[in-house]
């Protein structure tokens, strides 16, 4: 290089990048947790509605310290090389045998103290589960995993794990979301009163069936023909509109 030739920027980055060191500063651990949602069928003992659907979230028992004992969402820390992503569904997979399908990523959790080891941020997914959701089994450091109804009281979860539902939840609660939701529940025809149960099961509607019908409308057509039940009249079959 010439006497009065300046270094050019990408010798200056280099340069930079080659004394530089993240050593000065303080840095969190990563962690990824799992909201995992399902709805489970349970007998009623009614032939007139044997069975009722209820939504379900995935929860492990903590088989060490801190809050050893405690169930908690599934979850770990992210490994070198991993993306956060892929830190989830290896999680999920090792502490549950469950393989995820898609994940949607919530927003993180960064409050200083949400887990007494130290400073430790989680970037939690969430993750709807229709089919594949019998025979999760504890692993890795999980004693235990189960299927645990949705409706259980709050504040049962370790660490913070109680807020990570509850924004799970409000996520799901958008107009959009809750439609995709639901419509992820049901056949490829189903009654209106097949999806407003979904709604229930989830918490997303306190809507009476005559506001039900008239909100979901716009999202819904004719499908043509009928279903009935035990003790039902028959009811008209829905599809959702293609978009």
């Amino acid at each position: 290089m010439k006497k009065n030739d300046k270094p050019s920027a990408s010798d200056d980055e280099a340069s930079f990048l080659a004394h530089y060191s993240l050593e000065k500063y303080p840095r969190p651990s990563v962690a990824a947790d799992i909201v995992a949602l399902t709805l489970r069928c349970e007998p009623t003992g009614n032939w007139r509605a044997p069975e009722r659907r209820r939504a379900a979230v995935l929860l492990v028992r903590r088989g060490g310290h801190p809050f050893k004992g405690r169930w908690a969402l599934p979850g770990g820390f992210l490994q070198p090389g991993e993306s956060l992503e892929q830190c989830a569904r290896r999680e999920l997979r090792e502490e549950t045998g469950l393989e995820a399908s898609a994940l949607v990523p919530l927003a993180p959790r960064s409050a200083p103290g949400r887990d007494p080891r130290g400073w430790i941020l989680s970037c939690p997914y969430l993750c709807i589960v229709t089919a594949g959701a019998e025979g999760v089994r504890g692993g890795d450091d999980a004693a235990a995993a189960e299927w645990r109804p949705l409706a259980e009281p709050s504040r049962r979860l370790a660490f913070d794990h109680d807020a990570i539902l509850a924004g799970a939840l409000a996520r799901l609660r958008e107009a959009d979301a809750a439609r995709d939701l639901a419509f992820a529940f049901v056949p490829r025809t189903f009654t209106l009163a097949e999806l407003r149960g979904v709604f229930l099961a989830f918490g997303l509607s306190a809507d009476d069936p005559a506001n039900f019908r008239r909100k979901i409308r716009p999202f819904v057509e004719p499908a043509g023909g009928v279903r009935g039940g035990a003790g039902h009249r028959p009811a008209a079959l829905y599809r959702r509109k293609s978009k």
